[in-house]
């Protein structure tokens, strides 16, 4: 985005002039089953409830987390960003015990070491 004027392509501009498509329409509502379907193939589930939820990727991580975490259970983050320290306070919120693995960023976590807190938080 710069300062204007800009020149639009004929393609862009010819778009324009198409009608708004509405949430609640039928098109839209098509396009929905059949994220509906895509979804309910990679979650390996028929529930008739399955929907995409518009957001930002707080939104996606916050629902994942509500539909796989019960309070008290024991949730092994690593954490080596923003986002791990994120999805281990998300965690808690719902009730689940978020146990914190760190590096600082750009470095990996190794397998022995996951196993390790895994193998220790399993008696939590």
């Amino acid at each position: 985005m710069g300062p204007g004027p800009t020149n639009c392509s004929p393609r862009v501009m010819a778009a324009l002039g198409y009608p708004l498509v509405g949430p609640c329409s039928s098109d839209i509502r098509k396009v929905m089953a059949d994220i509906r379907g895509g979804l309910q193939y990679v979650m390996q589930t028929r529930n008739e409830y399955t929907m995409a939820v518009s957001g930002p990727g707080h939104a996606a991580m916050d629902c994942a987390l509500a539909n796989v975490l019960e309070r008290g259970d024991v949730f092994l983050v690593t954490v080596h960003g923003i986002w791990g320290d994120r999805a281990s306070d998300m965690a808690e919120r719902h009730g689940a015990v978020a146990i914190q693995l760190r590096k600082e960023l750009g470095q990996v976590f190794s397998l022995d070491e996951l196993e390790t807190v895994c193998m220790m938080s399993h008696k939590v």
